[in-house]
């Protein structure tokens, strides 16, 4: 055989020993790919996680400025219950509107509904007065009275809270108490006046439930007192609390 002939003959073996292996590596890549094929089924469950809410409102009857908390809010300073007006002594006063006179038996007044509008009930529904002074530092150099404890001006400042119709400070159901006695007993969550729930607190102290609402009027009042008491003022900033 030529040497012409012996090249042809190996390039033809070559050529099929490739198409061979070419064979052989497209099973095996198939064999692979049976390897990995599998049936398969899945099922799947959404699932949103939300955390309860503790939240009221709180709504003042006559504004005199500050926050209108018409929408539930867990921790924020809402309007003014009551402000100073005397300045002007021709002024008609409106509800919440301070310029007490000694004596009169036509008390300041306010109110405010508390709508409880959290998503578990309440185990605590409380009112206090943080930051409560007797004699408040705006208080003009008129007011010569101490600032606290007896015959401060707090003392003479006769006070009441209704809860709807019912008198629910004084505890004792009718009358007046005194801002003082107020301040300086209910300071804290801890030291604090409960509130009945249901509708104008017709349900348990304490527990509130959704939607549970009450008005609550505050009166206040300036006994008969001279002059040592002229310009002065007492402030106290009202907490109406919640607890699940």
């Amino acid at each position: 055989m030529s040497a012409q002939a012996d090249i042809v003959q190996e390039a033809r073996s070559n050529l099929r020993r490739i198409l061979v292996s070419m064979v052989v590596i497209g099973f095996a890549a198939a064999a692979a790919a049976s390897t990995f094929a599998t049936f398969s089924a899945q099922t799947t469950n959404p699932a949103t996680i939300a955390n309860a809410t503790v939240t009221m409102t709180n709504v003042v009857g006559t504004n005199l400025g500050g926050i209108d908390c018409t929408t539930g809010v867990s921790d924020t300073t809402c309007k003014a219950l009551f402000t100073a007006n005397n300045t002007d002594s021709a002024a008609v006063l409106g509800a919440g509107q301070t310029n007490l006179k000694p004596g009169d038996a036509t008390p300041a007044t306010n109110s405010v509904v508390i709508t409880y509008t959290g998503s578990l009930p309440t185990t605590k529904f409380r009112l206090f007065a943080s930051s409560y002074q007797s004699k408040g530092g705006a208080s003009s150099a008129l007011c010569t009275a101490v600032a606290s404890g007896a015959g401060s001006p707090g003392t003479q400042l006769q006070f009441q809270v209704k809860q709807g119709a019912t008198i629910i400070y004084p505890t004792l159901g009718s009358g007046f108490g005194t801002l003082d006695e107020f301040g300086t007993t209910y300071t804290s969550v801890n030291a604090s006046l409960a509130l009945k729930g249901g509708t104008s607190g017709s349900g348990s102290a304490d527990v509130w439930n959704t939607s549970n609402s009450s008005t609550f009027t505050v009166n206040v009042k300036l006994a008969s007192v001279d002059n040592t008491y002229q310009g002065c003022q007492s402030t106290a900033t009202f907490a109406w609390y919640a607890e699940q």
